[in-house]
């Protein structure tokens, strides 16, 4: 069971295109804490990822939770596979980071680009930027781990540095890294081409540095490559199916992005006390396994991310209607990412060829 504890509403930056509603201060009791991961030793062996707001906001909440959940574990015998947590970066210190890393902690960094991408949005509530205070958090990412992550969001607002920006977290030696579409935003055409014309530049970008010798794991691309590969995309979107969100409420929700400011509502799926509404989860499966007849004849139908619930809500107010620009965007993306995997193959790549064949 991966259970997700969102741990607060609030943050220390007040980003722009954030999808969490209203900031307020709502930390989730050290009871809470306990309960969730009662729950998630209840249904086998366990993950943990802490969310917010920002989650090293409450670091001493997150400190009882890991020794809780090692408790737990050695009480029932079951595998603690691991902890992991997305950080705005700004909080980090040696102190949290020699405790991430003894703990075996996955620790990514939310980073949008190049200063003017990154504090288009990533802003303190006091409107100053971040990005100097960000990448100075990734620094010590790497320095004690040795290798970085980060999580950036593109919309029409910074569209236009896209491309810049992938070169630059290239640059700044990122381990592995993804520009995630922001669905909640206006995109209309102009900024929609604006997007399809920085993907084709970052395409170029990215098989030139696998020609360079550096076989980064941008997970954008990774995927879709990995899609053809095995048939099939594997899902990530489990929508409350070995997957819960926690709110401090004790509501549970079938994914982090739909907790907002916690009103409950058709999206909440339960609570802590009473447990998963089985109902409910069945039939949000039955909606985003749903294949219409459009999706059905496309030929990368099996790569995309169609049965994505989040996305979907976000788009059609539905959770298994897909929209013309949720399939805009993966054809776009699927197209680029088998250009790139195509000339790298056809070059016999041996960077590509060892991280996509093993050879």
């Amino acid at each position: 069971m991966h259970v997700i504890l969102f741990l607060n509403h609030s943050c220390n930056l007040a980003c722009r295109y954030c999808y969490n509603g209203q900031k307020f201060h709502r930390p989730m009791s050290l009871e809470m804490i306990e309960k969730g991961i009662d729950f998630a030793f209840s249904a086998g062996d366990v993950r943990i990822t802490f969310f917010g707001g920002e989650p090293l906001l409450e670091f001493e909440s997150i400190r009882h939770a890991v020794a809780y959940a090692q408790k737990k574990s050695k009480e029932t015998q079951k595998k603690l596979l691991r902890f992991s947590l997305t950080v705005n970066g700004t909080l980090l210190d040696d102190k949290k980071l020699a405790y991430f890393k003894e703990e075996n902690f996955f620790v990514a960094v939310s980073l949008d680009g190049i200063p003017e991408a990154n504090d288009f949005h990533r802003v303190y509530t006091d409107g100053s930027p971040s990005y100097t205070d960000v990448v100075r958090g990734l620094d010590l990412v790497k320095k004690y781990y040795g290798k970085t992550a980060t999580s950036s969001t593109v919309d029409p607002g910074t569209v236009q540095w896209l491309s810049q920006s992938f070169l630059h977290i290239v640059e700044l030696g990122v381990s592995r890294f993804s520009f995630n579409f922001n669905y909640d935003a206006p995109w209309n055409e102009d900024t929609l081409d604006v997007y399809k014309h920085q993907m084709a530049l970052v395409t170029e970008h990215y098989i030139n540095a696998f020609r360079a010798g550096n076989a980064i794991n941008y997970t954008t691309f990774t995927s879709k490559i990995r899609g053809h590969l095995n048939g099939r995309l594997r899902s990530k979107c489990l929508f409350g199916e070995g997957e819960v969100t926690l709110a401090p409420s004790g509501r549970l929700y079938p994914c982090e992005r739909l907790v907002g400011e916690d009103m409950g509502g058709e999206l909440c799926i339960g609570d802590i006390d009473k447990g998963i509404d089985l109902h409910k989860v069945l039939a949000f499966k039955k909606a985003r396994l749903h294949t219409d007849v459009e999706c059905s004849a496309c030929q990368v139908e099996s790569r995309c991310i169609h049965f994505c619930g989040c996305v979907n809500w976000s788009t059609t107010g539905t959770i298994g209607n897909v929209s013309s620009l949720l399939c805009d965007v993966e054809q776009t993306t699927i197209q680029c990412a088998d250009r790139a995997a195509s000339v790298l193959y056809e070059e016999k790549n041996p960077a590509f060829l060892k991280m996509f064949y093993g050879v």
